[in-house]
């Protein structure tokens, strides 16, 4: 999906300038529809704070810098994460699904929302007066398989899924004598990822279906998310999560962005700084 939103930027004699102004107009494009949807969200669940929580995203100097400065294409992809929810919050199902699948195409990491919106469906439907009680059962399997298709289909074949796997866990930055010692800070912080995210999801599923514990676990979710890249890679962007952790009310909130951000920094020390300790072999 990427590759085609980005292909008209490579096109014409001055495809260097054209593309740099395409792609950066693709931004902030971007930008500006997460604006505009995520007010329409807010107008929908709480109307009062809407004007507040446009302020809050467009004024945000993170959101400023990431999506209109460098020019991201994560603000593409969290446009259609919020198309996704907007339209689930219309009843829109299988559209909602086929954005989120686009948001997937362009990066995999909304995949972990997909479980969050199965369940609203889910728990939307099961919660109707004389609804029969396998419809949603059959829209939530149909809506598993649909996305999870869709998410294998640009690799074709079980190798290559192994491939991107692999790749996760092990970058191909990494220094040849240094796999080993890292790997274990690696599987750590992405086991207590995955740990919080079940935890998060079984309280979802214990919930009548209310929009806004989807959001509130979708922000959790995606915080923890962001502080798992950000402290692998960009370490002054955790000044974000941490004080989104430092304000929340939730007990859990400091020693879960804590532990992740040991462990991934601990990655990040032997992986970006040469592995110390560790003798790499001569490229002459």
């Amino acid at each position: 999906a990427w590759l085609l939103l980005s292909a008209p930027g490579t096109l014409g004699p001055w495809d260097v300038a054209a593309g740099l102004l395409y792609l950066k107009g693709l931004s902030l494009a971007a930008f500006f529809g997460c604006a505009w949807l995520l007010e329409r969200i807010l107008q929908m669940l709480r109307p009062a704070s809407a004007m507040e929580g446009l302020y809050l995203f467009t004024w945000n100097p993170l959101v400023l810098v990431m999506a209109a400065g460098d020019g991201h294409n994560d603000i593409v992809m969290m446009v259609l994460v919020l198309l996704s929810v907007w339209l689930l919050l219309r009843e829109r199902w299988l559209l909602a699904f086929g954005a989120l699948t686009l948001s997937m195409w362009i990066k995999y990491v909304s995949l972990i929302l997909f479980p969050l919106l199965v369940l609203y469906v889910w728990q939307r439907l099961a919660g109707r007066q004389g609804s029969k009680r396998w419809v949603p059962l059959v829209v939530g399997l149909l809506a598993v398989a649909f996305v999870s298709v869709c998410v294998f289909v640009p690799f074709w074949d079980l190798e290559s899924v192994l491939r991107m796997v692999e790749r996760f866990l092990w970058p191909v930055n990494w220094p040849g004598g240094a796999t080993h010692l890292s790997s274990w800070a690696m599987g750590a912080g992405v086991l207590l990822f995955a740990v919080v995210w079940v935890v998060l999801i079984w309280r979802v599923m214990q919930g009548d279906g209310a929009a806004q514990p989807l959001m509130n676990t979708g922000f959790a979710v995606s915080l923890l998310a962001f502080v798992l890249g950000a402290a692998r890679s960009q370490t002054w962007h955790l000044i974000w999560p941490l004080a989104l952790a430092g304000l929340s009310d939730r007990r859990w909130a400091w020693p879960v962005v804590v532990a992740l951000t040991a462990a991934m920094l601990a990655v990040q020390v032997w992986v970006e700084w040469g592995a110390p300790g560790v003798v790499i072999p001569s490229l002459g």
